[in-house]
């Protein structure tokens, strides 16, 4: 496994904005969020229209009303930003703790658990790990012929469909010639990731009791709310994603690194900006990321986003 190395983008951005009272005072423009009315209807697109790691685009800077911003949230006080220094720079040696500990047990680093000890009334080890990873392999949701056939109903679908078939292998499409111009699909060449959205068999699988119960068992043991939030951590949702069958061996489909749910909208809207309180008060390890009750009422598509 190749090693990460991390800079010092924040302390090093803190430093350069570093700044006094009267500076602040001298700033002729406050910080102004975004007018939704500049924002057009969204375009489709295929998944590379969400990752620019997919679709090459090069990085646009940041206009300059984050500026305003970021002095905003930083403020005048030496002793505040100092803080946030350190605790940057504390986060990065934890992070190069959890890169050697990654280095050593390699796919054994994410927790795994049996859909039967999830549902179950006793919670074993795997919470603690799992909230420390941020992600769990739930084992044994569905029988092996059930998902088989699911992956089946796919392959029919997109073999019946010109619309979403094209560019899809030929053993999956009865031996059909098909041109990479046929579908919306990802990569363009070799499509394996199709913008189907509500097919039987995704439709099938969302609603499969056994899914529902493992949604609604993390929900209710993982995550918590003040009892005031008008949240329910046992109602499961349906999330409409994309479908994808990867080809085996295949390594030319990756996602960069990536965070759902919003980017800038994780600190320029002031709600969402709040869920992060104690990191941007420079006491990173305070921060509880279980707690969903923080997110309501936050704005994560400021822009109008494709993937919002």
């Amino acid at each position: 496994m190749p090693r990460l190395s991390f800079n010092r983008p924040v302390a090093n951005l803190l430093r350069r904005n570093a700044h006094t009272q009267s500076d602040i005072a001298a700033v002729p423009t406050p910080y102004v969020p975004p007018s939704r009315s500049n924002i057009q209807q969204k375009k489709e697109g295929d998944i590379s229209s969400v990752f620019t790691s997919l679709s090459g685009a090069a990085p646009v800077a940041l206009p300059e009303r984050f500026v305003h911003l970021k002095r905003a949230i930083i403020g005048s006080s030496p002793e505040f930003r100092d803080r946030l220094v350190k605790s940057w720079e504390d986060l990065l040696g934890s992070l190069e703790t959890g890169i050697h500990e990654i280095e050593q047990k390699g796919t054994e680093t994410i927790p795994e658990v049996s859909f039967t000890e999830l549902v179950s009334s006793q919670k074993g080890a795997w919470v603690d790990d799992v909230k420390k990873r941020g992600v769990v392999v739930v084992r044994d949701v569905v029988e092996d012929e059930q998902a088989l056939a699911w992956k089946q109903q796919v392959k029919d679908y997109v073999a019946a469909n010109p619309q979403v078939k094209g560019g899809f292998p030929e053993r999956f499409c009865g031996g059909l010639a098909l041109t990479p111009d046929d579908s919306k699909g990802f990569p363009a060449d070799n499509k394996q990731v199709f913008e189907i959205y509500w097919s039987k068999a995704q439709v099938e699988a969302r609603s499969h009791p056994n899914l529902l119960a493992t949604q609604k068992a993390l929900m209710s043991t993982l995550f918590h709310a003040d009892p005031s939030a008008l949240v329910s951590l046992n109602t499961p949702l349906t999330y409409a994603d994309r479908l994808r069958i990867r080809l085996p061996g295949d390594s030319k489909f990756a996602l960069g690194p990536h965070i759902d749910g919003g980017s800038l909208e994780r600190w320029e809207d002031a709600p969402y900006r709040d869920c992060y309180r104690e990191i941007l008060s420079g006491n990173w390890r305070a921060h509880d990321a279980w707690d969903v009750g923080r997110r309501l009422g936050i704005n994560s598509d400021i822009y109008g986003g494709p993937s919002q």
